[in-house]
């Protein structure tokens, strides 16, 4: 579970959308190219849960706080 204090480690938008990627194309590989349903649908179980909890429903943060001088 990613835990609120997690979050500034994700606040780049490409590594979000780099990691919920890559969960996905894992999962691909696991399943078609492996031929390994299990590990696929729980990479890809990984995957949803990244995509729900980083891209859609990712909180907004406030900005750095930069001295404007």
């Amino acid at each position: 579970m990613i835990r609120d204090q997690d979050l500034e480690f994700f606040r780049p938008v490409s590594r979000r959308y780099g990691i919920t990627i890559f969960l996905l194309v894992w999962s691909i590989y696991e399943w078609f190219v492996i031929g390994s349903p299990f590990w696929g649908i729980l990479t890809g179980a990984l995957a949803l849960y990244c995509y729900l909890r980083l891209i859609h429903n990712f909180p907004e943060l406030p900005p750095d706080d930069v001295d404007d001088q």
